[in-house]
């Protein structure tokens, strides 16, 4: 059975159980965590759709591929983590701290940028954010930094992917997903480079005479059916935590 075909007949079952898995999630005791897998399963989905476009040329597809590569790898993170700790921590912290380091790093360098506009010498702490945002009043800057420490588990591909690769062997129902791991932390270090505009990636894409286009993008798309389907399976797999005998059967069917 190809990528496709494995995919497709995950994503028939999946749809079918759907409003079910939903419903389980709000009465779950981790629904910030399950949120957070149901939530990378559907944004997983639409990179996919993006890359298996005909249309779509080399450059382009390896971007959305490494996209595509740091979704799932956060996605079997957050799966994992809640796996070890039996808790919803990690699914409150993406959604809280992770949530606020973002807000916190857009308000602050759109204030870096409007002093470098207007020739303005400061810097912007938590002082300077008070003056604008009254709500910040009880907030540090000690407090501003543990949210961004903690924000940086969510973001830190490095350690991410030391933490995978240390506990590969926890979940031994995927024995197989787990040997994916290696590969796509190596490929998210080399795509890179397309994303961030690097030396790397233009000779490859203007120099590299040997360079099988077709063949690449055939293999990003495997890769994208392969990632996609594997997201869902993480979520079947979590809520099986709490609902054994139902969702032993679903993970079956969708993994099998």
């Amino acid at each position: 059975m190809t990528a496709s075909e494995r995919y497709t007949k995950a994503q028939k079952y999946f749809s079918e159980i759907e409003n079910d898995i939903i419903s389980d999630i709000e009465t779950s005791a981790y629904r910030n965590s399950l949120n957070c897998l149901y939530n990378k399963a559907k944004t997983i989905d639409l990179i996919k759709d993006g890359i298996i476009k005909t249309e779509l040329n080399f450059y382009t597809s390896q971007i959305l591929h490494r996209s595509l590569i740091e979704h799932y790898l956060l996605a079997y993170y957050i799966f994992l983590k809640c796996k070890i700790e039996n808790s919803d921590n990690i699914g409150k912290d993406y959604y809280d701290y992770y949530s606020q380091s973002e807000t916190l790093k857009q308000i602050t360098y759109s204030l870096q940028l409007s002093d470098i506009k207007n020739n303005i010498t400061r810097t912007v702490d938590i002082n300077v954010l008070k003056q604008l945002h009254p709500s910040l009043e009880n907030v540090s800057q000690q407090d501003i930094e543990e949210c961004h420490k903690i924000a940086n588990e969510f973001s830190n591909v490095k350690k991410i992917g030391a933490f995978l690769l240390k506990n590969k062997n926890h979940e031994s129902m995927l024995v197989k997903a787990n040997e994916l791991t290696f590969d796509l932390l190596e490929k998210y270090s080399i795509f890179s480079s397309y994303v961030h505009g690097g030396p790397h990636a233009e000779k490859t894409m203007f120099e590299e005479v040997d360079l099988d286009i077709h063949k690449v993008l055939n293999r990003n798309v495997d890769w994208a059916y392969t990632l996609a389907h594997i997201a869902k399976v993480l979520l079947v797999l979590l809520l099986r935590n709490e609902n054994y005998d139902k969702y032993k059967n679903h993970f079956t069917a969708m993994y099998s």
